[in-house]
């Protein structure tokens, strides 16, 4: 099931619906840059774009963030622990490729503490338990027949663990290319937008809720199925990258739209990409065009953080090959800010070429940005470095 660039391309696309059309904004917050900053050292062999960076909080109530590099070595990749406070590298786990412990297509992480770390796969439809030394504590292995998502911050889908079970992302299934060219053979009612395991029992079970209709099943190929998701502790809370609701739910059985669009985008399309375009034109249309990003919970402020991204004109208009690094931090970009009860409270721009808005993550101090744009000129290979946003109150 290796999930190379094409599946990125053709992957990531509700029961008893209520909606709140609340779709006014109120501008009550803006989030505003400090002169607050946080510098973590890297080593030459650590990727400062890494798909997966994670932020938690352990039993002593100590924060850390976690930063994965799957390419560190031949032979094994690794989560870097940093202490938040301090910056320093905290300690370093291995996740083995050969010999012992071995974890098959390593690609994304979860920590449920410091010595409980998810790891997921990008290969085979299997999860992995690892200790703080990445011992091989439990495996998780699910049916083949769902498409299991890795936790990244790419598209920000995170562990998330609730009463002894924790859950699995679910991907619309391969079984879509049955019989069709252009994978449409499929129900968005059909397509669970998880699968819950029970830790204890290790039994797997899909979610009740399912995907929205994301797209119209028109011949074309590339239809935007990304989702970034949280557990903010009640509710689980999914936002997809071309609609301008987000999916409330507090037992992933029945679900409510809220809207949560942003002001400078009325509609975004998702008509998909014909599938004779050439590879490169339609790798450019598809992280160019206008989507939703990440959604953060701040349980600091108990607000959350929608990242919308814009149509990326400069790009489009230039014949140049996209760096590997534009998916992480693309063009313009807002951050809108929904109160307590998911009603618009703000949105506020941001210019491209200073932040990598994918790398993003909330800690008691306020919302970080990783600065480290390819755009810019000032940046250090060895150096990892966040601003801090804070909320402000526009009354």
């Amino acid at each position: 099931m290796k999930k190379g660039f094409i599946v990125i391309l053709l992957l990531m696309s509700c029961n008893n619906v209520n909606h709140n059309n609340t779709n006014v904004s109120r501008e009550i917050y803006s989030v505003e840059e400090t002169d607050s900053v946080k510098k973590l050292n890297i080593d030459e062999k650590t990727n400062m774009y890494s798909n997966s960076v994670h932020y938690f909080e352990d039993f002593d109530h100590k924060e850390y963030l976690t930063l994965e590099n799957i390419e560190y070595d031949p032979l094994y990749g690794v989560i870097h622990f940093y202490d938040i406070n301090t910056c320093k590298l905290i300690k370093t786990v291995k996740v083995n490729y050969e010999g012992t412990d071995v974890v098959t297509g390593f690609s994304g992480h979860g920590v449920i503490n410091s010595n409980e770390i998810m790891v997921s796969s990008d290969e085979i439809n299997c999860f992995y338990k690892l200790d703080a030394d990445g011992k091989i504590l439990h495996r998780y292995p699910f049916d083949d027949k769902y498409l299991g998502m890795e936790y990244l911050s790419l598209n920000n889908t995170p562990l998330i663990c609730k009463k002894g079970k924790f859950y699995i992302n679910l991907a619309i299934p391969l079984s879509r290319w049955n019989d069709s060219e252009s994978g449409d053979n499929f129900s968005f009612s059909d397509c669970p937008l998880a699968l819950s395991v029970d830790t204890a029992t290790g039994i797997f079970e899909p979610v009740k809720l399912h995907y929205p209709e994301l797209f119209p099943k028109n011949g074309n190929l590339s239809h935007n199925e990304e989702f970034s998701n949280l557990y903010d502790g009640e509710k689980f809370i999914y936002s997809f990258a071309t609609s301008n609701n987000i999916l409330v739910s507090n037992d992933l059985d029945n679900a409510k739209e809220y809207y949560a669009g942003s002001k400078f985008i009325s509609k975004i399309e998702n008509d998909g990409i014909n599938k004779d375009l050439p590879i490169d034109q339609a790798e450019k249309y598809f992280l160019t065009e206008a989507r939703y990003g990440n959604i953060i919970y701040d349980k600091y402020r108990k607000v959350y953080y929608r990242f919308c991204h814009f149509k990326d004109e400069k790009v489009v208009n230039n014949n140049n090959k996209l760096p590997k690094e534009y998916f992480l931090c693309q063009g313009d970009f807002s951050i809108i800010v929904l109160d307590s009860a998911l009603h618009l409270a703000g949105e506020t721009k941001f210019l491209r070429g200073k932040y990598v808005p994918k790398i993003v993550f909330v800690d008691k101090e306020g919302l970080w940005l990783c600065e480290n744009n390819y755009e810019r000129n000032d940046i250090q290979e060895d150096i990892m470095q966040f601003k801090c946003l804070k909320l402000k109150s526009m009354q």
